[in-house]
């Protein structure tokens, strides 16, 4: 059980590492942060996660983003990042504190103080504490598309993180179930009025944005020439 505790001081403000010893077996799992960026009212960091167990380590790159709730509470998305430092999809379900069994069908991770039910594996549906602190963290992971885009972590990999079918998701307005819908409008309003969507030369804005369905069709035409054929200044 103490091996396979998946990111167990991730979103622990005060314990940085856990120690365990057996019969044949020494681990420990430590948390290291890098120094806070503040960005707006959003506190960036990079933190590195590492599994020591006997003489092999395993270790996972983060990019967090977090805010204080009006209770003082702080709330968190984070991205994973690969060994090229670029954000690689993640699937986990829903922190508070330690991992829920809470399903998320996102590509990255997300903690709150959420109320839990009563065995602590899953957020109870239909509260309006919940409801709230899942449209704060949405909030939250459009706002951070920008500071992304600004270190170029934006590429053309983003569909691979973001959220993009709807039908991934049930209602928000359906009290039986938790639903991570918002998740899915925010980012989408955010891609549709931000420039964010990449393109060769960096990211352009949905207004002046074509999607290719093949390399060969971005080969064969510049953008002066995209101007041209559609009518749409600097596509």
């Amino acid at each position: 059980k103490l091996k396979a505790l998946d990111l167990p001081v991730l979103f622990l403000s005060n314990l940085k590492s856990v120690s365990f010893e057996g019969n044949s077996v020494m681990g420990m799992y430590r948390k290291k942060a890098g120094t806070p960026r503040q960005q707006e009212d959003m506190v960036v960091r990079r933190v590195s996660l590492t599994l020591a167990m006997n003489d092999r380590e395993t270790s996972q790159q983060l990019l967090t983003f977090g805010r204080l709730g009006d209770d003082g509470l702080p709330y968190y998305i984070a991205y994973a990042l690969g060994s090229d430092k670029k954000l690689v999809p993640i699937e986990r379900p829903a922190f508070c504190f330690f991992p829920t069994k809470e399903v998320t069908n996102l590509h990255f991770i997300l903690h709150a103080p959420f109320l839990l039910t009563d065995s602590r594996e899953g957020i109870k549906a239909g509260e309006k504490h919940n409801h709230e602190l899942i449209q704060m963290l949405a909030q939250l992971a459009a706002d951070s598309l920008p500071v992304l885009r600004d270190e170029g972590l934006i590429d053309d990999g983003l569909l691979d993180i973001m959220p993009y079918d709807e039908t991934k998701f049930s209602a928000s307005d359906d009290r039986r179930k938790v639903s991570f819908k918002p998740f899915y409008t925010a980012i989408k309003n955010k891609l549709q009025t931000d420039t964010l969507l990449p393109a060769a030369d960096g990211c352009s804005a949905k207004c002046r944005s074509y999607w290719a369905s093949d390399t060969e069709l971005v080969e064969l035409f510049a953008d002066k020439q995209l101007a041209q054929l559609t009518g749409t200044e600097n596509a």
